[in-house]
């Protein structure tokens, strides 16, 4: 009676787990078999679904379902200024801020410009505060000091004498071979030595003046006393990879006038 009561309720138990393993296999596999059944029992509504998914083929959905969305024809795309461009992978430059402050080099940010030559400050060319590049005229000073002339009038003075003992010797040369000719000849040129050291003597003082070489070349080339010369900023000589890019003075201050009287060595302005 025992055995009976326990193979029944064995039995039970298999069943009832035998349909649970059932429902829950069609459970996991509703989609292979729930569209053929779905199709067969309700055919109007599997044929009203496939026409939905004809008319929205090629469609992009996401579009259509924002409605917020607005699609601009060409025309109004060129009004508004829209312009198609492609995205491509380039190189880009990142800028960072960092912190920092700007300090004065001892002798390298500020320039004093001072007067090459004792003269008068006929002209100023630059305004307090302006910014100005490099090798830009800032003053014009026009020559008083009398040993500057007169060093001028020296090298003046020896170079006429140079070239009227070099047409002599031409001259003489020309007259031919003889005693007298062949004698004044060595006599000018022992002249022309001499007036060719008294010229390189000349060009030194005038160098020590302040004057250039191409400040003295154009006086033996015009025989005119120089009456002005034009004081410029310095040029950029910081070759630090830091500067690159253009450089700039700054005016800070104007230290003379036009009219007033300057000696050599003043400052001129900063």
């Amino acid at each position: 009676m025992n055995a009976s009561a326990n193979r029944a309720s064995l039995a039970r138990w298999v069943s009832i787990i035998v349909v649970i393993g059932v429902i829950a296999v069609a459970v996991l596999t509703r989609g292979l078999w729930w569209p053929a059944i779905a199709s067969r029992v309700w055919p109007e509504r599997a044929a009203a679904g496939n026409d939905a998914e004809d008319e929205h083929a090629g469609h992009d959905h996401a579009g259509h379902a924002d409605g917020n969305m607005i699609e601009l024809s060409p025309a109004a795309l060129k009004n508004v200024g829209y312009e198609p461009l492609v995205v491509a992978p380039q190189r880009f430059v990142r800028t960072i801020n960092v912190p920092g402050m700007v300090v004065e080099r001892p002798g390298r940010s500020q320039i004093h410009i001072t007067a090459p030559l004792t003269g008068v400050v006929t002209r100023i060319y630059p305004i307090q505060g302006i910014a100005i590049e490099p090798n830009t005229p800032m003053f014009e000073i026009r020559l008083t000091h009398e040993e500057l002339v007169a060093a001028q009038s020296d090298l003046i003075r020896t170079a006429e004498s140079l070239d009227v003992v070099n047409r002599e010797i031409e001259r003489l040369s020309a007259v031919g071979d003889g005693v007298i000719a062949g004698r004044r000849i060595l006599d000018q040129e022992y002249e022309k030595q001499k007036l060719e050291a008294s010229l390189r003597a000349d060009r030194q003082a005038l160098l020590l003046h302040g004057l250039s070489e191409a400040h003295i070349d154009a006086i033996l080339s015009e025989r005119q006393l120089f009456q002005s010369m034009l004081v410029s900023s310095p040029p950029h000589t910081d070759d630090a990879d830091a500067c690159e890019g253009e450089h700039l003075f700054h005016v800070q201050q104007l230290s003379v006038s036009p009219g007033q009287q300057v000696t050599a060595g003043q400052p001129l302005c900063i």
